[in-house]
């Protein structure tokens, strides 16, 4: 895992997640319709965005034509939710990427809370 960079097991097959602006900025909006925020844990109602434009970015860099939907990775991350393992690394992957974690220290100078990569169900309705 690099500059958040993380090749995983994924849809069949070893695939490139790749956490650029592309990713960034649709993570955040659909986290702000969503009505979540990113901070110190991820909602798990998050996970699929965050797979899926992690997977896209990389397409995009790469100036490869997505070969899935994103019911396709929502698919995989409700069939596989019972392996926290897969998705801590990627979550873990997105905070450490520079762009995000220039952004996000920068937000944080105030606070003392330590960043973690922990998963968190949310509130009723809201899984």
């Amino acid at each position: 895992m690099t500059n958040g960079y993380i090749a995983v097991d994924i849809l069949g097959r070893k695939r490139g997640i790749k956490f650029g602006m592309i990713a960034v900025q649709q993570i955040n909006e659909d986290a702000q319709k969503l009505g979540h925020r990113l901070g110190a844990s991820v909602d798990l109602a998050m996970v699929p965005v965050i797979v899926y434009w992690g997977l896209y970015n990389n397409c995009y860099v790469k100036r490869e034509d997505p070969d899935f939907s994103f019911e396709d990775v929502a698919d995989f991350v409700d069939d596989n939710i019972n392996t926290p393992e897969i998705f801590q690394e990627i979550v873990k992957c997105f905070y450490e990427s520079k762009i995000v974690s220039g952004a996000t220290s920068a937000a944080d100078t105030s606070k003392d809370e330590k960043k973690s990569t922990t998963l968190k169900r949310g509130k009723a309705g809201k899984s």
